[in-house]
Protein backbone atom coordinates (compact mmCIF):
# COMPACT_ATOMS: atom_id res chain seq x y z
CA UNK A 1 0.00 0.00 0.00
CA UNK A 2 1.27 3.19 -1.23
CA UNK A 3 -1.45 5.50 0.56
CA UNK A 4 -2.49 5.38 3.88
CA UNK A 5 -5.34 2.83 4.37
CA UNK A 6 -8.24 5.30 4.68
CA UNK A 7 -10.59 2.72 2.67
CA UNK A 8 -9.95 0.16 5.69
CA UNK A 9 -10.49 2.53 8.79
CA UNK A 10 -13.55 4.86 7.47
CA UNK A 11 -16.01 2.81 7.30
CA UNK A 12 -15.16 0.92 10.79
CA UNK A 13 -15.04 4.05 13.36
CA UNK A 14 -17.46 6.45 14.46
CA UNK A 15 -17.45 9.73 13.87
CA UNK A 16 -15.33 11.66 10.90
CA UNK A 17 -11.44 11.77 10.74
CA UNK A 18 -9.67 14.27 12.71
CA UNK A 19 -6.88 14.57 10.72
CA UNK A 20 -6.61 15.21 6.87
CA UNK A 21 -6.12 13.04 4.41
CA UNK A 22 -3.21 14.96 3.13
CA UNK A 23 -1.32 14.71 6.95
CA UNK A 24 -2.21 10.80 7.27
CA UNK A 25 -0.41 9.95 3.99
CA UNK A 26 2.56 12.00 4.60
CA UNK A 27 2.88 10.17 7.80
CA UNK A 28 2.40 6.80 6.23
CA UNK A 29 4.99 7.24 3.25
CA UNK A 30 7.30 8.74 6.24
CA UNK A 31 7.01 5.70 8.26
CA UNK A 32 9.26 3.01 6.89
CA UNK A 33 12.35 5.68 6.20
CA UNK A 34 11.81 7.01 10.32
CA UNK A 35 12.03 2.86 11.40
CA UNK A 36 15.00 2.57 9.22
CA UNK A 37 17.05 6.16 10.27
CA UNK A 38 16.23 6.18 14.13
CA UNK A 39 15.99 10.14 13.78
CA UNK A 40 13.43 12.29 15.67
CA UNK A 41 10.73 12.67 13.63
CA UNK A 42 11.00 16.60 12.95
CA UNK A 43 8.87 16.91 9.99
CA UNK A 44 6.23 14.40 11.40
CA UNK A 45 6.00 16.58 13.71
CA UNK A 46 5.73 19.81 12.10
CA UNK A 47 2.91 18.41 9.73
CA UNK A 48 0.81 18.02 12.81
CA UNK A 49 1.59 21.64 14.18
CA UNK A 50 -1.52 23.23 13.04
CA UNK A 51 -3.86 19.98 14.27
CA UNK A 52 -5.71 19.93 17.51
CA UNK A 53 -3.74 17.30 19.10
CA UNK A 54 -1.30 19.35 20.93
CA UNK A 55 -4.71 20.72 23.23
CA UNK A 56 -5.33 17.02 24.00
CA UNK A 57 -5.13 16.06 27.74
CA UNK A 58 -5.33 19.92 28.54
CA UNK A 59 -8.87 20.29 30.35
CA UNK A 60 -11.66 22.91 28.51
CA UNK A 61 -11.62 25.41 31.14
CA UNK A 62 -7.76 25.98 30.22
CA UNK A 63 -8.76 26.38 26.24
CA UNK A 64 -7.80 22.17 26.08
CA UNK A 65 -9.72 19.22 24.43
CA UNK A 66 -10.84 17.66 27.37
CA UNK A 67 -11.12 14.23 28.34
CA UNK A 68 -8.93 12.21 26.26
CA UNK A 69 -12.00 9.66 25.03
CA UNK A 70 -13.06 12.11 22.97
CA UNK A 71 -9.64 11.53 20.70
CA UNK A 72 -9.62 7.59 20.60
CA UNK A 73 -10.24 7.93 16.75
CA UNK A 74 -7.57 10.56 16.77
CA UNK A 75 -4.70 8.13 18.01
CA UNK A 76 -6.01 5.29 15.81
CA UNK A 77 -4.98 7.27 13.22
CA UNK A 78 -2.48 8.45 14.18
CA UNK A 79 -1.07 5.04 15.44
CA UNK A 80 -2.01 3.33 11.95
CA UNK A 81 0.11 5.92 10.07
CA UNK A 82 3.39 6.64 12.12
CA UNK A 83 3.33 4.61 15.40
CA UNK A 84 6.75 6.27 16.31
CA UNK A 85 5.15 9.51 15.76
CA UNK A 86 1.96 8.48 17.88
CA UNK A 87 3.91 7.25 20.96
CA UNK A 88 5.97 10.83 20.82
CA UNK A 89 3.09 12.44 21.56
CA UNK A 90 1.14 10.19 23.94
CA UNK A 91 4.58 11.05 26.17
CA UNK A 92 3.68 14.92 25.62
CA UNK A 93 0.42 14.66 26.62
CA UNK A 94 0.96 12.78 29.22
CA UNK A 95 3.64 15.10 30.63
CA UNK A 96 0.82 18.22 29.56
CA UNK A 97 -1.94 17.30 30.90
CA UNK A 98 -0.08 16.45 34.73
CA UNK A 99 1.46 20.16 33.92
CA UNK A 100 -2.46 21.46 33.40
CA UNK A 101 -3.67 19.52 36.00
CA UNK A 102 -1.21 20.87 39.00
CA UNK A 103 -2.29 23.12 41.51
CA UNK A 104 0.89 25.14 41.10
CA UNK A 105 0.55 27.47 38.66
CA UNK A 106 4.23 28.18 38.53
CA UNK A 107 4.80 24.89 36.50
CA UNK A 108 2.18 26.03 33.85
CA UNK A 109 3.99 28.40 32.30
CA UNK A 110 5.16 26.81 29.44
CA UNK A 111 1.38 25.81 28.57
CA UNK A 112 0.67 28.03 25.56
CA UNK A 113 3.78 27.01 24.21
CA UNK A 114 2.76 23.43 24.51
CA UNK A 115 -0.56 23.99 22.92
CA UNK A 116 1.32 25.46 19.86
CA UNK A 117 3.55 22.82 19.39
CA UNK A 118 6.51 25.10 19.58
CA UNK A 119 7.74 23.17 22.79
CA UNK A 120 7.49 19.56 23.59
CA UNK A 121 7.98 17.95 27.23
CA UNK A 122 7.71 14.26 28.43
CA UNK A 123 7.77 11.79 30.91
CA UNK A 124 10.27 10.15 33.33
CA UNK A 125 7.82 8.39 35.79
CA UNK A 126 7.62 4.65 34.61
CA UNK A 127 9.51 4.10 38.14
CA UNK A 128 6.99 4.74 40.32
CA UNK A 129 4.39 2.15 38.46
CA UNK A 130 5.82 -0.09 35.92
CA UNK A 131 9.79 -0.45 35.90
CA UNK A 132 12.12 -1.20 38.53
CA UNK A 133 9.17 -2.41 40.93
CA UNK A 134 11.47 -5.19 42.06
CA UNK A 135 14.39 -2.86 44.00
CA UNK A 136 14.33 -2.75 47.40
CA UNK A 137 14.81 1.70 47.48
CA UNK A 138 13.44 3.79 44.86
CA UNK A 139 15.14 4.04 41.54
CA UNK A 140 14.81 8.36 42.42
CA UNK A 141 14.97 9.06 45.69
CA UNK A 142 14.31 13.02 47.22
CA UNK A 143 15.79 15.01 50.23
CA UNK A 144 14.86 18.21 51.49
CA UNK A 145 17.59 21.20 51.08
CA UNK A 146 17.53 24.65 52.53
CA UNK A 147 16.16 25.58 48.77
CA UNK A 148 13.59 22.88 48.11
CA UNK A 149 14.79 18.98 47.17
CA UNK A 150 17.41 16.99 46.17
CA UNK A 151 16.53 14.35 43.12
CA UNK A 152 19.20 11.72 43.05
CA UNK A 153 18.67 7.89 40.66
CA UNK A 154 18.15 6.58 37.41
CA UNK A 155 15.14 7.32 35.56
CA UNK A 156 14.42 4.61 32.87
CA UNK A 157 12.30 4.92 29.49
CA UNK A 158 12.38 8.40 28.87
CA UNK A 159 10.63 8.85 25.32
CA UNK A 160 12.06 12.16 23.69
CA UNK A 161 15.22 12.05 26.08
CA UNK A 162 17.55 13.80 23.62
CA UNK A 163 14.75 15.93 21.95
CA UNK A 164 12.36 17.11 24.20
CA UNK A 165 12.19 20.63 25.96
CA UNK A 166 10.93 19.57 29.36
CA UNK A 167 10.85 16.31 31.92
CA UNK A 168 7.57 15.27 34.34
CA UNK A 169 10.33 13.40 36.59
CA UNK A 170 9.57 11.28 39.28
CA UNK A 171 10.50 10.84 42.89
CA UNK A 172 9.83 9.08 46.28
CA UNK A 173 10.80 10.86 49.51
CA UNK A 174 12.17 9.01 52.55
CA UNK A 175 8.74 7.95 54.23
CA UNK A 176 6.96 6.73 50.58
CA UNK A 177 5.95 9.39 49.04
CA UNK A 178 5.78 10.52 45.85
CA UNK A 179 6.24 13.50 43.85
CA UNK A 180 6.21 15.10 40.68
CA UNK A 181 8.75 17.54 39.58
CA UNK A 182 9.39 20.11 36.18
CA UNK A 183 12.67 20.39 35.36
CA UNK A 184 14.33 21.41 31.79
CA UNK A 185 16.15 18.15 30.19
CA UNK A 186 19.25 20.95 29.94
CA UNK A 187 19.39 21.41 33.50
CA UNK A 188 22.52 21.13 35.07
CA UNK A 189 22.06 17.58 36.78
CA UNK A 190 19.96 15.91 34.55
CA UNK A 191 22.16 13.34 32.18
CA UNK A 192 20.91 11.86 29.30
CA UNK A 193 22.33 8.40 28.24
CA UNK A 194 23.04 6.97 24.61
CA UNK A 195 19.92 5.84 23.95
CA UNK A 196 19.90 1.73 23.46
CA UNK A 197 18.81 0.08 20.31
CA UNK A 198 15.70 -1.53 20.22
CA UNK A 199 13.44 -3.55 18.87
CA UNK A 200 11.63 -0.78 17.45
CA UNK A 201 10.59 2.83 17.84
CA UNK A 202 14.40 3.87 17.79
CA UNK A 203 13.25 7.66 16.42
CA UNK A 204 11.27 8.16 19.35
CA UNK A 205 14.43 8.99 21.07
CA UNK A 206 14.20 6.77 24.67
CA UNK A 207 16.61 6.48 26.70
CA UNK A 208 17.59 6.76 30.53
CA UNK A 209 18.41 9.46 32.96
CA UNK A 210 20.61 10.05 35.32
CA UNK A 211 19.82 12.79 38.14
CA UNK A 212 22.80 13.30 39.81
CA UNK A 213 21.55 15.99 42.75
CA UNK A 214 19.33 17.51 40.66
CA UNK A 215 18.59 20.41 42.44
CA UNK A 216 14.24 21.70 42.27
CA UNK A 217 12.56 23.75 44.02
CA UNK A 218 8.83 24.81 44.57
CA UNK A 219 8.35 26.23 41.26
CA UNK A 220 9.19 23.12 39.68
CA UNK A 221 6.66 20.82 41.70
CA UNK A 222 4.00 19.64 40.55
CA UNK A 223 2.50 17.66 43.06
CA UNK A 224 3.84 15.74 46.51
CA UNK A 225 3.85 13.99 48.27
CA UNK A 226 1.13 11.80 47.71
CA UNK A 227 0.54 7.78 48.06
CA UNK A 228 0.52 7.44 43.85
CA UNK A 229 1.51 10.38 41.90
CA UNK A 230 0.51 8.91 38.77
CA UNK A 231 -3.01 8.85 39.39
CA UNK A 232 -3.32 12.70 39.64
CA UNK A 233 -3.64 14.49 36.60
CA UNK A 234 -3.65 11.82 33.70
CA UNK A 235 -5.70 10.47 31.23
CA UNK A 236 -3.44 8.70 29.28
CA UNK A 237 -1.62 6.69 31.93
CA UNK A 238 -0.69 3.55 32.53
CA UNK A 239 -4.53 1.14 31.55
CA UNK A 240 -6.00 3.98 30.22
CA UNK A 241 -8.13 3.43 27.30
CA UNK A 242 -5.19 5.57 25.07
CA UNK A 243 -3.12 2.76 25.50
CA UNK A 244 -5.52 0.43 23.98
CA UNK A 245 -6.71 2.57 20.81
CA UNK A 246 -2.78 3.35 19.81
CA UNK A 247 -2.75 -0.74 19.62
CA UNK A 248 -5.73 -1.13 17.77
CA UNK A 249 -4.44 1.72 15.52
CA UNK A 250 -0.99 0.00 14.82
CA UNK A 251 -2.67 -3.57 13.93
CA UNK A 252 -4.70 -1.43 11.14
CA UNK A 253 -1.09 -1.95 8.80
CA UNK A 254 -1.66 -5.61 9.25
CA UNK A 255 -5.32 -5.95 9.22
CA UNK A 256 -5.79 -3.78 5.45
CA UNK A 257 -2.88 -5.99 4.52
CA UNK A 258 -4.03 -9.22 4.66
CA UNK A 259 -7.89 -7.67 3.52
CA UNK A 260 -6.14 -6.58 0.56
CA UNK A 261 -4.15 -9.68 0.07
CA UNK A 262 -7.07 -11.87 0.89
CA UNK A 263 -9.03 -10.54 -2.59
CA UNK A 264 -6.69 -11.87 -4.23
CA UNK A 265 -5.80 -15.36 -2.29
CA UNK A 266 -8.42 -17.24 -0.92
CA UNK A 267 -6.60 -18.98 1.73
CA UNK A 268 -6.14 -15.28 3.80
CA UNK A 269 -9.50 -14.22 3.23
CA UNK A 270 -10.92 -16.19 5.70
CA UNK A 271 -7.86 -15.18 8.30
CA UNK A 272 -8.12 -11.26 7.26
CA UNK A 273 -12.17 -11.74 7.96
CA UNK A 274 -11.64 -13.52 11.30
CA UNK A 275 -9.09 -11.38 12.61
CA UNK A 276 -10.98 -7.88 11.49
CA UNK A 277 -13.99 -9.03 12.86
CA UNK A 278 -12.13 -9.07 16.36
CA UNK A 279 -10.44 -6.00 15.89
CA UNK A 280 -13.73 -4.33 14.91
CA UNK A 281 -15.49 -6.19 18.38
CA UNK A 282 -12.31 -4.71 20.67
CA UNK A 283 -12.62 -0.94 18.99
CA UNK A 284 -16.70 -1.25 19.60
CA UNK A 285 -16.14 -2.10 23.28
CA UNK A 286 -13.79 0.42 23.58
CA UNK A 287 -15.98 3.54 22.54
CA UNK A 288 -18.60 1.79 24.63
CA UNK A 289 -16.09 2.00 27.19
CA UNK A 290 -15.46 5.57 26.68
CA UNK A 291 -18.98 6.54 27.00
CA UNK A 292 -19.68 4.44 30.34
CA UNK A 293 -20.09 6.49 33.49
CA UNK A 294 -19.07 3.29 35.42
CA UNK A 295 -16.09 1.89 33.79
CA UNK A 296 -14.02 0.32 36.06
CA UNK A 297 -9.96 -0.48 35.59
CA UNK A 298 -10.49 -4.28 35.13
CA UNK A 299 -12.91 -3.52 31.72
CA UNK A 300 -9.72 -1.43 30.51
CA UNK A 301 -7.17 -3.80 31.77
CA UNK A 302 -9.45 -6.58 29.65
CA UNK A 303 -9.42 -4.44 26.41
CA UNK A 304 -5.77 -3.78 27.18
CA UNK A 305 -5.15 -7.58 26.94
CA UNK A 306 -7.61 -8.18 23.73
CA UNK A 307 -5.66 -5.02 21.92
CA UNK A 308 -2.37 -6.57 22.45
CA UNK A 309 -3.31 -10.27 21.69
CA UNK A 310 -4.92 -8.90 18.56
CA UNK A 311 -1.80 -6.80 17.24
CA UNK A 312 0.60 -9.99 17.84
CA UNK A 313 -1.77 -12.29 15.83
CA UNK A 314 -2.51 -9.81 13.18
CA UNK A 315 1.39 -9.05 12.45
CA UNK A 316 2.33 -12.51 12.80
CA UNK A 317 -0.15 -13.77 10.24
CA UNK A 318 0.73 -10.76 8.36
CA UNK A 319 4.21 -12.14 8.88
CA UNK A 320 3.28 -15.74 7.45
CA UNK A 321 1.62 -14.36 4.42
CA UNK A 322 4.48 -12.32 3.31
CA UNK A 323 6.59 -15.27 3.47
CA UNK A 324 10.70 -15.02 2.98
CA UNK A 325 10.42 -11.31 1.68
CA UNK A 326 8.45 -10.38 5.26
CA UNK A 327 11.98 -11.32 7.46
CA UNK A 328 13.83 -8.06 5.70
CA UNK A 329 13.99 -5.46 7.89
CA UNK A 330 12.92 -3.09 5.80
CA UNK A 331 9.81 -4.74 4.81
CA UNK A 332 6.33 -3.76 6.23
CA UNK A 333 5.96 -7.07 7.88
CA UNK A 334 8.60 -7.35 9.66
CA UNK A 335 7.94 -3.19 10.90
CA UNK A 336 4.55 -4.43 11.92
CA UNK A 337 5.76 -7.19 13.39
CA UNK A 338 8.34 -5.80 15.66
CA UNK A 339 5.80 -2.91 16.64
CA UNK A 340 3.12 -5.41 17.75
CA UNK A 341 5.72 -6.73 20.39
CA UNK A 342 6.12 -3.28 21.92
CA UNK A 343 2.55 -3.13 23.36
CA UNK A 344 3.72 -6.37 25.47
CA UNK A 345 5.94 -4.01 27.44
CA UNK A 346 4.70 -0.69 27.12
CA UNK A 347 2.42 0.90 30.28
CA UNK A 348 1.19 -2.57 30.96
CA UNK A 349 -0.48 -2.67 34.63
CA UNK A 350 0.34 -6.07 36.29
CA UNK A 351 -3.26 -7.43 35.46
CA UNK A 352 -2.48 -7.11 32.01
CA UNK A 353 0.88 -8.63 32.35
CA UNK A 354 -0.53 -11.75 34.22
CA UNK A 355 -2.92 -12.24 32.08
CA UNK A 356 -0.74 -12.13 28.89
CA UNK A 357 1.53 -14.91 30.53
CA UNK A 358 -1.50 -16.86 31.43
CA UNK A 359 -2.41 -16.80 27.44
CA UNK A 360 0.52 -17.80 26.33
CA UNK A 361 0.68 -21.06 29.08
CA UNK A 362 -2.45 -22.06 27.75
CA UNK A 363 -1.73 -21.95 24.02
CA UNK A 364 1.03 -23.90 24.73
CA UNK A 365 -1.01 -26.69 26.85
CA UNK A 366 -3.38 -26.56 24.17
CA UNK A 367 -0.56 -27.80 21.41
Amino acid sequence: MTDFPNAFLAPRLPGTSVFSASILDNLWRRRRLIDASAAWPVDQLADLRETPVWNWGIPISNRGAGEAAAQLRGWMELSAACLNTAFILSQHIAAVSRIAASPNDAVKRHVPEYQSGQRMASVGISHLSTSRQHLASPAVSLQHTSAGWELSGEIPWVTGATAVDDLVVGAVDPNGGQWLFLVERTRPGVNVRQPETLLALNATQTASLDLNSLQVSEDDRLIGPVANALQVGSSSGTGSLTTTAIALGAAIPSLAALEEQGSRRPELASVASALIEDWQAIVNDMFRLAESTSATPEQSNSLRLRANSLIVRAALAGLSASKGAGFVHSHPASQATREALFFQVWSCPQAVVTATLGELVRACEAL
